[in-house]
């Protein structure tokens, strides 16, 4: 019989949910004590109080350092003991969901609000509550961070959600970003910038408007009667519309490390004609052929056959490559997040 090693994300995310799921759960459980916030800002930004109170799990914990204690009345000496516990910190919080560092581990957990909000609604097609990002979406991410984007990698688990033990919700989980994550500010010496090009080409929704920006840009210059910008003179241009948020932002991006941003569409077509270099595409093209074979036997159960769609990107990426552009892919995330909640969160279709 064949065993197969878990991943380090799926060691992770098992070592979390036995050690910390019954924490998260119910309205004074870990998840419900962090606020509720908008892009861009610290969920606890207005916030005075430094120590947060679990109170039906008897825990308080400092959002600011990650301490946690245990308080436990000792009936005897009529008297309170406290004890040092290790719980997942709360890093952050969303229009989407909350972020919580997975303790011993380099990684956080993003689990998913009970409702989507409207705003995201507008950005995501097939829009599903409690799925964020569909398996298909998963893999892609892996491809451009195999692909040498400072894309930070995620996959998908299915767990109750910690509000409603009766709905089950699809969790993220991905490498803990900070100043020392591999792909920042140049600690990788094989990671490329990205810029406006990749915002547009990658279909990205919530990463700031820098596409917008450089089209306004194009535009000005050019003017009207004049020649159309060719594609080095726009590769040239997008240089100076990088892809980059501050780190004190609470957004999809740390710097200029890109994390799980929505998109509808692995990518769009290039309709310029070689937005991206021939180099770009082939790597695109090599990663998604590696990737390919890693896809975990879990994401079968979401329906909808990742198995025939990633063959489909991977053709439409050879396409792309013999006609030196993106041509453009037919598959829609949509149908795969409409499809994880069909298949009941992979438990078998409603």
């Amino acid at each position: 019989m064949l065993l197969l090693k878990a991943t380090r994300d799926e060691e992770a995310y098992n070592a979390f949910m036995r050690a910390y799921g019954d924490m998260m759960r119910g309205r004074g459980g870990l998840f419900a004590s962090v606020p509720d916030t908008v892009r861009g800002q610290n969920p606890y930004e207005q916030d005075d109080d430094e120590w947060k109170h679990l109170e039906d799990l008897g825990i308080y914990y400092n959002s600011k350092t990650g301490e946690a204690f245990k308080e436990t009345y000792l009936e005897d000496e009529d008297d309170y003991e406290q004890t040092q516990v290790r719980i997942p910190t709360p890093v952050g919080a969303g229009l989407e969901g909350k972020v919580f560092r997975i303790p011993r581990t380099n990684y956080v957990a993003k689990i998913p609000m009970t409702t989507m909000n409207s705003r995201v609604r507008g950005m995501a097609e097939g829009a599903w509550n409690k799925v964020m990002r569909s398996p298909l979406e998963a893999w892609w991410s892996q491809v451009l961070n195999r692909a040498n984007y400072p894309v930070n990698p995620y996959s998908v688990f299915t767990s109750r959600h910690p509000l409603d033990e009766k709905e089950f919700s699809l969790n993220l989980v991905q490498p803990y970003v900070d100043e020392y994550h591999p792909d920042f500010e140049g600690n990788n010496e094989n990671s490329f910038q990205m810029n406006a090009i990749h915002e547009h080409l990658f279909n990205m929704q919530d990463i700031g408007v820098q596409w917008e920006d450089m089209k306004y840009e194009m535009e000005r210059q050019t003017g009207q009667g004049s020649e159309p910008m060719g594609i080095d003179e726009m590769r040239e241009l997008a240089e100076d519309y990088p892809l980059y948020e501050d780190t004190d932002m609470k957004s999809n991006m740390f710097g200029n490390v890109v994390l799980d941003y929505i998109s509808n569409r692995p990518f769009i077509e290039d309709k310029y004609g070689g937005l991206l270099e021939q180099e770009e595409i082939d790597r695109l093209l090599e990663a998604a052929l590696i990737e390919q074979q890693k896809v975990p036997k879990r994401y079968q159960r979401f329906g909808g056959n990742i198995d025939r769609r990633i063959q489909t990107i991977i053709d439409e990426l050879m396409e792309s490559k013999k006609q030196g552009r993106l041509v453009g892919s037919s598959i829609n995330f949509a149908d795969d997040r409409v499809d994880v909640g069909q298949s009941n969160f992979g438990r078998g279709f409603i």
